[in-house]
C-alpha cells in the first residue's frame, strides 16, 4: 500500500500531462493507465521480494557518497536492478499492446488485464518475501546491521 501511495501521484501527473499536452486527447489514454496500473502492482510486489532476497548493509548518510558505503552496491545489487527492469518491461507490454493495437472502444480491455497483472505482481512478490522470512526470520535484520 505504501508503494501505491508514493507512485500514485507520479503516475497520475504523468498521464495527465501526455494526454493535455499529447495531440491524440484521451483516444489513447487506456495505454498509459494500464501502464501505470500494472507497474504500480508489480512494483510493490518487486520491493517486498527484493527486500527480502538481497537484503544488503543500510548506507552510512554520513558519507559524502552514502550509496555504495559498506558494500551495499554491489553485482547482484546491479543484476537485480536489471530484472527488475527486464520484469516491468515484460509485465507493461500486454497492457501497451492491447492498448495501442485494438480500435478505441475495445482498447479499454488493456485495464482490466493490468490490473490483473499488477495485482498477480504484488501477490507473487509477497509470497516470495513471506516464504523467505518464513524460512529465515533474523536473515534481514543481520544484514543490515552487520558492518
Amino acid at each position: 500500500i505504501a508503494w501505491a501511495i508514493v507512485m500514485t501521484p507520479f503516475v497520475v501527473v504523468a498521464t495527465a500531462a501526455v494526454r493535455i499536452f499529447g495531440d491524440l486527447g484521451t483516444d489513447r489514454l487506456a495505454v498509459p493507465i494500464a501502464v501505470g496500473i500494472s507497474m504500480m502492482g508489480v512494483g510493490a510486489g518487486l520491493v517486498v521480494a527484493i527486500s527480502a532476497k538481497a537484503p544488503y548493509p543500510v548506507p552510512e548518510m554520513k558519507k559524502t557518497f552514502s550509496f555504495n558505503t559498506r558494500g551495499s552496491f554491489n553485482g547482484s545489487s546491479f543484476g537485480l536492478i536489471i530484472l527488475g527492469i527486464v520484469i516491468f518491461a515484460a509485465t507493461t507490454a500486454p497492457g501497451v499492446l492491447l492498448g495501442a493495437l485494438l480500435p478505441n472502444p475495445v482498447n479499454y480491455f488493456a485495464i482490466p488485464v493490468a490490473v490483473a497483472i499488477g495485482a498477480l505482481g504484488a501477490w507473487i512478490g509477497g509470497r516470495v518475501a513471506i516464504t523467505r522470512m518464513q524460512r529465515e526470520p533474523d536473515r534481514i535484520l543481520f544484514a543490515v546491521t552487520t558492518t
